[in-house]
């Protein structure tokens, strides 16, 4: 189904989860899932979100805009990246994150809803009906 007006929401308004020194806020819209994740100044993964996860290191990918700050990464082969604000980043999966300097990195994560790209697929398969009249 698709919207017939427009539909807003604010970060502020939902459920703040919590890891430590690590914060996310999600909000669902039709198309896709939009999580706001801080780190604050000293957060790093394996420290802070590693006990709730039980891994040693974060094992889902991610396709994230750097907003604010400045972020380490460690994949998961060992090579390390800085990425900072303006930055569009894709994070493959068995990687180590952690703020780098004063300020807390925050970051806007976008999922995909497969439900719905299959759905579109779907429906972007079927041939369009004729709309035109027999004369």
């Amino acid at each position: 189904m698709t919207p017939t007006h427009l539909l807003r929401l604010q970060f502020a308004d939902t459920p703040q989860v919590v890891r430590g020194l690590i914060t996310a806020r999600t909000l669902e819209l039709p198309g896709c899932r939009l999580v706001q994740v801080t780190f604050a100044p000293g957060a790093r993964w394996s420290t802070d979100a590693a006990p709730f996860a039980g891994t040693t290191v974060c094992e889902r990918a991610h396709d994230a805009v750097i907003l604010i700050g400045t972020l380490g990464i460690q994949i998961g082969d060992g090579a390390a990246e800085t990425v900072t604000a303006g930055d569009a980043i894709h994070l493959p999966p068995c990687h180590d994150a952690w703020t780098i300097g004063e300020q807390s990195c925050v970051f806007l994560e976008v999922e995909p809803r497969p439900d719905i790209w299959v759905q579109q697929s779907l429906s972007a398969n079927q041939p369009a009906a004729d709309s035109r009249e027999d004369r």
